[in-house]
């Protein structure tokens, strides 16, 4: 339920005044060109991929690791719906947190 505030505050709709988009280009009135201020560069945004993409994977690949050990025949039959369950919701939360980053 927490992820989806994110993917709701991500549609933005100009027309509504209480949007928190904020802009990133300042352009002084004495000069002619305009200054980018936003504090996002490269370096920030592979910092970023690497890290989320570290933790997610680990969540994603337990997770399938989870459903592929509920295929197995010598557990019993409610420890591998256990396990499938668990696998789907880790592998499926772990995606979805990755859309909404």
């Amino acid at each position: 339920a927490m992820l989806f505030e994110f993917v709701k505050a991500a549609e933005v709709d100009l027309s509504n005044d209480n949007v928190d988009l904020q802009y990133t280009w300042r352009c002084p009135r004495d000069r002619v060109d305009c200054d980018n201020t936003a504090d996002l560069n490269w370096r920030g945004w592979t910092v970023f991929a690497v890290l989320m993409g570290t933790h997610l994977l680990k969540d994603a690949i337990n997770g399938i690791k989870l459903i592929f050990l509920s295929s197995k025949q010598r557990h019993p039959h409610h420890d591998r719906l256990r396990l499938f369950v668990g696998g789907q919701l880790l592998s499926t939360v772990a995606l979805f947190t990755g859309f909404v980053s």
